[in-house]
C-alpha cells in the first residue's frame, strides 16, 4: 500500500518539468533534431504551463487566453501560426505524467486508416484505451489522445462517403466530454489553424465547440526546422 501510494502521488511541477526535460532530449535523440531540444524565451512560458496543466496545479486555472480562464477540466489545444514551431515536440514531453498518460496519432494518419477501413478504422482512436492497471503506467486504467495537426489534413473518401477526419474527431469526443463528464482533460491536439480557419473549413458549430473542449494556448516563435 505505501508503494502504491508513492508511485500515484501526483508529481510536482517541478518534478515534471525535469521528467519532461529528459523527455525531451530523447525524442531529440531519436528524431536526429539539429540543435537538440531547446526551452527558449519562445515556448519557456508555454511549457511552465504544461508542467502546471500535467501536475492537476490549480495555479494553472490562474492563467488564460482571449479573456477565457484555463479549466483543468479540459484538454490542451497548442495552437501556432507558424509550421515548425515545436507544437507537437513540446505536448510528447508530457506523454508521461500522473495526471493521465496519452497515445500519440497524427490526423493524416487517421485519415489513411478511414479510406482504408472506413469508421470502424477509427473508432478505436476516439475515446480513451483501458491500461492494464500496473507501476509503470502510475496504475491508470486508461489512457488518452494528443491529435496532432488538427484541421490541417485534407478530406478523404471511403467507399463514397467523403470525411474530414478532424470534424469526426471533434463530434466524437463532444459526444464522449457530455457522456462522461469531466474527462475531456485525457485528450489534447496541436494545430496550426485559429478559429476563424476551424469556421471556414468547418463552420461555426466546430468552432464554438473547441472552447468547451480545449484550453487554447498559443505558442510564438520560429521555424525550429530550418534552424
Amino acid at each position: 500500500q505505501e508503494r502504491y501510494q508513492k508511485v500515484i502521488k501526483m508529481w510536482t511541477a517541478e518534478e515534471m518539468y525535469d521528467v519532461a526535460i529528459e523527455r525531451g532530449n530523447a525524442i531529440a535523440k531519436t528524431e536526429n533534431f539539429k540543435n537538440g531540444f531547446v526551452i527558449d524565451d519562445y515556448n519557456r512560458e508555454v511549457f511552465k504551463l504544461l508542467c502546471l496543466y500535467f501536475t492537476n496545479d490549480k495555479e494553472f486555472e490562474n492563467h488564460g487566453q482571449d479573456g477565457l480562464s484555463y479549466s483543468l477540466n479540459k484538454g490542451i489545444w497548442l495552437q501556432s501560426n507558424i509550421r515548425g514551431s515545436g507544437k507537437s515536440t513540446l505536448l510528447k514531453c508530457f506523454q508521461i505524467n500522473k495526471r493521465c498518460c496519452f497515445a500519440y496519432k497524427h490526423t493524416t494518419e487517421l485519415s489513411n486508416l478511414y479510406q482504408r477501413k472506413g469508421f470502424d478504422g477509427l473508432d478505436f482512436f476516439v475515446s480513451t484505451i483501458p491500461q492494464p492497471s500496473n507501476a509503470l503506467n502510475f496504475y491508470q486504467k486508461d489512457c488518452g489522445f494528443l491529435y496532432d495537426e488538427l484541421f490541417g489534413e485534407n478530406k478523404v473518401n471511403h467507399m463514397g462517403t467523403p470525411l474530414l477526419v478532424s470534424e469526426y474527431i471533434i463530434n466524437k469526443l463532444y459526444d464522449f466530454s457530455d457522456n462522461k463528464k469531466g474527462q475531456m482533460w485525457k485528450f489534447h491536439c496541436t494545430s496550426n489553424a485559429i478559429g476563424e480557419d476551424i469556421e471556414q473549413i468547418s463552420g461555426k458549430t466546430f468552432r464554438s465547440r473547441m472552447p468547451d473542449m480545449f484550453n487554447l494556448i498559443k505558442l510564438e516563435g520560429i521555424n525550429r526546422r530550418i534552424l
